[in-house]
């Protein structure tokens, strides 16, 4: 939240501008990541830690299966982990498609036109 709020504060892109709003706001969007980039290692770090101490309080209770509740435990959260990636790039798969734009590559060809 900091970083957003202080890349506002010092920010001079105009978001209103009439012929550029949606360039301006499209790097607006880019530093909205950055709380996110910092966020998602410390709660992977905690979802880690809760789950290796649920998975050590369910094998220490004792029981037949104590070592094949934690060995299949790791398993599922690796799995849940690996479903929750695959399902976030299924949901938003038609919004961050850009397999269909060229504007990089047309822009790339204008400056080697103009190159003698």
């Amino acid at each position: 939240g900091v970083c957003v709020t202080v890349f506002h504060a010092l920010a001079n892109l105009p978001l209103d501008h009439p012929k550029h709003a949606e360039l301006f706001r499209a790097v607006h969007a880019r530093f909205w990541l950055q709380p996110n980039t910092l966020l998602a290692p410390v709660s992977a770090v905690g979802a880690a830690w809760t789950a290796r101490r649920a998975l050590h309080a369910l094998s220490a209770s004792g029981g037949l299966f104590a070592s094949d509740v934690r060995t299949s435990g790791e398993w599922l959260l690796a799995l849940a982990a690996t479903s929750a990636i695959a399902l976030q790039g299924a949901l938003h798969w038609e919004t961050c498609d850009r397999s269909t734009e060229w504007g990089v590559w047309e822009c790339g060809w204008a400056v080697l036109d103009s190159v003698p």
